[in-house]
């Protein structure tokens, strides 16, 4: 009986260690992007409340937001992209250790198939 040590190669152990690497680092891309712009968003909103609070009353307040809709198109657009970045960040990765681990499995396939081969002989 075989063991793991013997059914994978050094290639393929570096293949799978990369592999994981990537799977991990992935999630890890991902929360940590969502974090920073999900912070960075409610930094913008912080900041500009803070500067518009130099109105008496609550009715210029939101007249000063409704007023300034560029403010609001700049916020969601810079959010929006950076969780697209995340995203795309992830699905990298994600294929990449994907990728790996299906070549790894492709190759044990095709030494599996040519030594049953070979026995068959």
């Amino acid at each position: 009986m075989e063991t793991q040590d013997d059914f994978f190669s050094p290639k393929h152990k570096r293949l799978l260690n990369i592999a994981t690497w990537a799977k991990w680092l992935a999630w890890v891309m991902l929360i940590l992007t969502i974090i920073k712009y999900g912070l960075g968003a409610i930094a913008s909103f912080l900041q500009f409340s803070r500067a518009s609070s130099q109105f008496q009353s609550a009715t210029d307040f939101l007249n000063f937001y409704e007023s300034s809709p560029s403010f609001w198109i700049n916020l969601i657009a810079d959010t929006i992209l950076g969780m697209l970045k995340a995203v795309i960040y992830f699905l990298v990765l994600k294929g990449v250790s994907l990728g790996l681990n299906m070549i790894v499995e492709t190759d044990i396939n095709y030494r599996e198939k040519s030594t049953v081969e070979g026995d068959n002989e």
